[in-house]
């Protein structure tokens, strides 16, 4: 299992959206699952590195874009975009 790292823009952009860490964890418990054991699964995003899971709106939550890299050891959550429920 892999651990996962929150990095320092992340957590910038959890102080700008107003996202409350608590209802993160709450909301992001089911993908940090999946990305400890297997973040390969997830969609790259062309030509940068970096893959991406979404995140479902949560009561005080937004819907995001969580963008990230791994390796052996470790899963970085580099930074978060809100994206519309539709996308």
């Amino acid at each position: 299992m892999r651990t996962i790292i929150e990095s320092n823009a992340l957590a910038r952009q959890f102080r700008q959206y107003k996202i409350s860490y608590r209802r993160w964890d709450e909301a992001f418990s089911e993908a940090q699952r999946a990305l400890r054991s297997a973040p390969e699964t997830f969609p790259e995003v062309p030509n940068t590195g970096l893959r991406r899971v979404k995140l479902i709106g949560f009561e005080g939550v937004p819907p995001l874009s969580i963008f990230f890299t791994f390796d052996q050891n470790t899963v970085t959550l580099h930074f978060a975009a809100i994206f519309e429920e539709e996308e």
